[in-house]
């Protein structure tokens, strides 16, 4: 029976992005951690995450319908 490996710090869980190669996102920019453990970056969480990309866009998209 194989484990998987506990995700690394440092390393985003989802796209294996790190703070040398961030991914980028042409309005906001690089990406940063989401999570204590350094394990998900912003452009690869959800909007249930405050500081992630998605929940910026959401709040964006919400300013723009005012």
């Amino acid at each position: 029976m194989s484990r998987e490996k506990e995700p690394e710090a440092g390393i985003c869980k989802v796209c294996g992005c790190t703070d040398n190669h961030a991914c980028y996102d042409a309005d906001y920019g690089p990406c940063w951690w989401v999570d204590e453990t350094y394990t998900l970056c912003s452009h690869c969480a959800g909007p249930e995450y405050p500081d992630s990309l998605a929940a910026l866009r959401l709040m964006d998209s919400e300013d723009e319908e005012i």
